[in-house]
């Protein structure tokens, strides 16, 4: 028969390691936006065509996803066209509007 504390002594432990991961992932996520927004603004600054840049992170980063689907590593997205057209009038109210 286990010790009757053993119990609640594993829990507490899983639940540290996972704030732990939690707070470790949210730091990893900071710091790498905090370099995408860096080097974005670099390459801004050396091509001063900002509409040109997004589109290429856009483009790159579509091909990045599309490898992960098509390699398996990630399951694509499910939706239907419908759906989509159910969806607009949140994606036009979530949109920014343009500057007068």
């Amino acid at each position: 028969m286990a010790h009757p504390g053993a119990r609640e002594r594993r829990n507490a432990q899983k639940g540290w390691l996972s704030r732990s991961a939690t707070t470790l992932y949210f730091a990893l996520w900071y710091l790498l936006s905090i370099g995408h927004s860096v080097t974005g603004k670099q390459l801004t600054n050396a091509l001063p065509l900002p509409w040109s840049v997004a589109a290429a992170q856009i483009v790159v980063g579509a091909l990045f996803a599309v490898c992960l689907w098509l390699t398996g590593l990630r399951t694509p997205p499910t939706g239907t066209l419908g759906g989509m057209a159910r969806d607009r009038p949140t994606h036009l109210t979530l949109s920014p509007l343009p500057d007068p």
